[in-house]
């Protein structure tokens, strides 16, 4: 996308003692604001409130979410008599949250031995409807499922009495949604407090994080409602369209406790994240791109796919242009996607030089936001 400000130093006209006009006329000075009254009618309630309520927006769209690591080292979670619940190394792991529940997976699973056949516990799900655990079991040897059964059942059980205790209150209560917790984010503390896994020296969490290696995070988020949020300027605004899904995915290597970043990827369902101009006219409709999926590597290297607006609409009139040649009888070729390579170009370069230096800005700021962990080495991005 061009430079809007050399656009508009090379179309000012000359005054006539041959210097430059530095101020636009009154007639681009209305529109301007005219265009600004428009975003902010957009952004601002009449009652001079936020629209998008930002705490409201992010408890109802967060749809789902887990974190997975390996076991590199296994642990005994249990040993009663002559049952022994472990995890064996090189254990897969994933927490997960969603708006029904809770669950846990192990792949291949945790270990159930006991004067049975040896079981295989591969999931465990708390159920916010029922507030009761559910647990997913298999054996090598079990007639007609009846061991795994036995398994569920005991340890559903076990489960309900010794964890469902330690959740928090709003978690007990049978029909619990976290688009209606008031306090969110104490219930996802209370919850890290429940599931922290223990171990190393006197159970100390830190020393325990070090045996899971390779951590992976997945979250899907859905826009609750139209969403406009400002570019730094009245003129320029993202946009998201109601039920617009956003898949956030992070791959990592490396200990758990410090772990350094493989690949990191955003990628939004149609129609996409829209930057676009919140102008009324003509031209304003072709100001705009849509993002589709942006990617970051190690040392902060960005990688975009987008589509220019401008190319939509030439496609649209290539397809009509094409529909009308059939209907009047004509053969008509295969469609080509339609490429503005000059201004791709342009664009391409202008994102690459701003939007890395600002990110490794923001990493270098916030790099030691979380206590014991540094940003910057996560991403791979010098100091």
């Amino acid at each position: 996308m061009p430079d809007r400000a050399q656009k508009t130093q090379r179309s000012q006209p000359v005054t006539q003692d041959g210097a430059d006009s530095d101020r636009p006329s009154s007639a681009v000075q209305e529109a301007q604001r005219q265009a600004g009254d428009a975003a902010v009618a957009r952004i601002t309630a009449e009652n001079g409130r936020p629209v998008n309520d930002p705490t409201q927006v992010a408890k109802q769209s967060v749809w789902g979410a887990d974190v997975s690591a390996t076991d590199a080292q296994g642990e005994e979670l249990l040993r009663d008599g002559h049952t022994v619940v472990r995890i064996a190394p090189g254990t897969r792991l994933t927490v997960g949250f969603d708006p029904g529940g809770l669950s846990i997976g192990a792949d291949p699973g945790f270990v159930v031995e006991t004067l049975g056949p040896t079981a295989r516990i591969t999931n465990v799900r708390y159920d916010f409807a029922t507030a009761k655990f559910q647990v997913y079991a298999s054996a090598h040897i079990d007639l007609f499922g009846a061991w795994a059964s036995i398994v569920q059942s005991v340890g559903a059980r076990a489960l309900d009495q010794k964890y469902r205790p330690l959740l928090p209150a709003a978690l007990q209560k049978a029909g619990y949604s976290p688009a209606n917790d008031p306090d969110l984010q104490g219930t996802m503390q209370g919850l890290a407090g429940v599931f922290t896994v223990s171990g190393g020296p006197a159970g100390d969490p830190a020393a325990a994080m070090h045996r899971f290696v390779d951590p992976s995070a997945f979250a899907q988020l859905v826009a609750p409602e139209e969403l406009h949020v400002p570019l730094g300027t009245d003129q320029l605004e993202v946009f998201l369209a109601k039920g617009t899904r956003i898949d956030l995915s992070l791959d990592a290597a490396g200990a758990a406790d410090k772990p350094h970043l493989k690949l990191l990827t955003m990628r939004s369902s149609s129609p996409g994240i829209a930057i676009r101009s919140t102008g009324s006219g003509v031209l304003d409709s072709l100001k705009g791109l849509t993002l589709n999926e942006i990617a970051i590597q190690p040392g902060g290297k960005f990688a975009f796919d987008y589509s220019l607006d401008v190319e939509q609409m030439a496609d649209g009139l290539q397809a009509l242009g094409a529909l009308l040649g059939l209907a009047a009888g004509e053969s008509v070729g295969p469609l080509q996607q339609t490429k503005l390579d000059s201004i791709r170009k342009e664009l391409d370069a202008r994102l690459q030089q701003e939007v890395p230096p600002r990110f490794r800005a923001f990493l270098l700021q916030f790099d030691q936001a979380l206590p014991g962990f540094s940003l910057t080495d996560f991403f791979g991005v010098a100091k």
